[in-house]
């Protein structure tokens, strides 16, 4: 007994001990779980702020990019104006000399220039008067008295002259599309309750920059939502419930989707963002006090989006970047970079980042310029236009960035002498350009089967055939590549695959703005009513519409870490005219089968490479 009572008294000592050391071991790991987490979420934490750092400074880099083309721009018109007046005033000194001889050819010619003056003094007084005196009659600039005067515009009658629909086009709820209006009735359309077309209000508010201003819009929507009333009326509030409040239900509809759609119209107009908050606030509210709050979130969110780049608001642009995978750099290079220092004296050349990594940050800085696009900037082909830095910048420096790097590209390859060298920058480009592809950056992808289709680059037969010879499966790769973006049936495989692509995704700007050119030069801006007035061709814009929705739903951002030092070699990297390029192909790969011409004149200026960091005469 005694000794059973000692056994149990043992078993008893080990049970407690047992328990006290589980609870000790439990204690341990919630202890260590607390710790793990606490340094995940401030490991996270720092990446999110050197995440944010590094997207301020590219979009300070690209800023800079532009800023230097425009530089250079502006130098480039000085110099030829400079050299223009220089021919000028020598054509004029041979003039006078050659008129100092004949007195009487100098009298004559005084008398031309004095009559010239007056003529052209009293034609500036006459546009001085015309205009003063003249009411502007634009629908562009929408002032004629019927808007801003004290009279409600909006009650003319519907008929031919003002509103027309396609005979054939139906909607889906069986109504007859819009062909045709004056400004005042496509308003009025767009803010009827009767008039259910589901897309309309989306092309409109897309597209209404080309024909109106944004505060045209804004001004046409505050006198809309002033319904006068009838003289002879049975019930006010029947009146009201029926007539009254649908319309004015359709004007807060409209605002919410013109904040959420197009709000850089009303950051870009002066003023026209604190006259909207004031009509809501003062006029809104007082009816629909919902209505109200979602137009003024909807503002802030257009705000936010403003600043982080599209987002809503700033966790959910927080939580974006806390997604983003880390950095393919060298073992080296990467713990430098997870030590938070600079890796600038360590990233020489292109050449020591991985593929994949540089073909990231070519997306990164072509999603930034891509996503800046705005729709006012595709209309009448104002990328062609003079002027374009003004009324197209982001599509002009778009196109400017991809013939910079098909140029760049081109550039590498032609400078190199040694065959081996040049085969392996070959291989190198080509393993960019599959990357940028499985990115789904098309516009990065056609940068460099451009460079390399070149006819500077497509003459190197021996460095094709050795490149094809080492690198059979990479080679069927690039052929595979080639044939998806082909040009022939108007990129019928593009337009394909693009269906099937989904955000965020950098497409071909190349075949939108050929589309845009396209349907500006087959439809006319206006059409001619019957009493011969002009009526704006809104099924133009319904067609433009649809095509900027096609365009604009991949401008979504890429979640990748932004890394300045490899964005700096991408951004600068130096390349020659074309007809430099053919001659530095001639001379790497002569005609003749020879060997290339190494003593270059010591006079030609320096190509320093971004792949390798050496440094090639010209």
């Amino acid at each position: 007994p005694n000794s059973a009572a000692v056994f149990r008294d043992a078993s008893a000592i080990r049970c407690v001990l047992s328990a006290r050391r589980t609870l000790q071991e439990d204690a341990a790991v919630r202890l260590i779980q607390q710790e793990v987490r606490s340094w995940i979420i401030r490991r996270r934490f720092r990446t999110v702020v050197r995440m944010v750092i590094q997207r301020k400074e590219q979009l300070m880099l690209i800023s800079r990019w532009q800023q230097k083309n425009v530089r250079q721009k502006q130098a480039v018109r000085v110099i030829e104006n400079a050299w223009r007046s220089t021919l000028s005033r020598r054509r004029w000194h041979r003039v006078i000399m050659e008129a100092r001889k004949d007195p009487e050819r100098v009298r004559r010619a005084q008398a031309a220039a004095k009559v010239a003056q007056k003529q052209l003094h009293k034609e500036i007084q006459r546009r001085r008067l015309h205009a003063q005196s003249s009411s502007t009659s634009s629908m562009r600039a929408g002032s004629s008295n019927s808007l801003l005067g004290e009279d409600y515009p909006f009650n003319e009658p519907t008929n031919e002259n003002n509103l027309q629909f396609c005979e054939e086009s139906i909607s889906e709820k069986g109504e007859k599309l819009i062909k045709a209006g004056t400004v005042i009735k496509l308003v009025e359309m767009l803010t009827s309750p009767t008039y259910t077309e589901a897309a309309y209000c989306e092309h409109f508010l897309t597209t209404f920059t080309d024909f109106m201003t944004p505060m045209m819009l804004f001004t046409l929507l505050r006198r809309r939502w002033c319904v006068p009333r009838p003289e002879k009326i049975e019930s006010e509030a029947n009146w009201k419930q029926t007539v009254l409040h649908p319309i004015q239900s359709c004007i807060c509809q409209v605002l919410i989707m013109w904040c959420e759609k197009n709000f850089a119209t009303i950051v870009d107009t002066p003023t026209l963002r604190e006259r909207m908050v004031k009509f809501v606030e003062q006029d809104v509210r007082k009816i629909f006090s919902v209505a109200a709050t979602a137009i003024l979130e909807a503002i802030e969110n257009g705000d936010q989006a403003a600043e982080t780049g599209g987002f809503r608001n700033t966790d959910e642009y927080f939580m974006f970047l806390s997604q983003a995978p880390p950095p393919i750099l060298p073992k080296k290079v990467r713990k430098a970079w997870d030590r938070g220092e600079d890796i600038s004296s360590l990233v020489v050349g292109l050449s020591d980042v991985p593929p994949l990594e540089v073909a990231r940050q070519l997306t990164l800085i072509d999603d930034n310029l891509f996503r800046s696009i705005r729709p006012k900037e595709c209309f009448g082909q104002a990328w062609n236009r003079k002027g374009r830095d003004r009324t197209a910048p982001n599509i002009t420096a778009t196109v400017e960035r991809f013939n910079q790097v098909s140029n760049w590209v081109a550039t590498e390859l032609v400078v190199e002498r040694d065959l081996r060298s040049r085969v392996k920058k070959l291989d190198l480009m080509v393993s960019w350009m599959l990357a940028c592809y499985e990115l789904q950056n098309f516009h990065a992808t056609l940068q460099f089967v451009t460079a390399l289709n070149s006819s500077s680059v497509s003459r190197l037969r021996n460095t094709w055939a050795e490149w094809r010879k080492q690198h059979r499966k990479r080679a069927d790769e690039y052929d595979q590549v080639c044939e998806q973006l082909s040009m022939l049936g108007n990129f019928t495989t593009y337009r394909q695959l693009l269906k099937e692509v989904k955000p965020p995704c950098i497409p071909l700007i190349a075949v939108a703005l050929s589309d845009f050119t396209f349907l500006d030069d087959g439809n006319p801006d206006h059409l001619v009513a019957e009493d011969g007035g002009e009526l704006i061709n809104f099924q133009k814009r319904r067609m433009m519409g649809t095509q900027l929705a096609d365009l604009f739903r991949f401008q979504q951002p890429y979640c990748f870490q932004p890394l300045s030092p490899i964005q700096v070699l991408l951004l600068n990297g130096s390349y020659l005219t074309e007809k430099d390029q053919y001659l530095q192909s001639l001379e790497s790969e002569p005609r003749d089968g020879s060997k290339p011409n190494e003593a270059l004149a010591s006079s030609n200026p320096l190509i320093r490479s971004s792949v390798d960091g050496s440094v090639a005469k010209r």
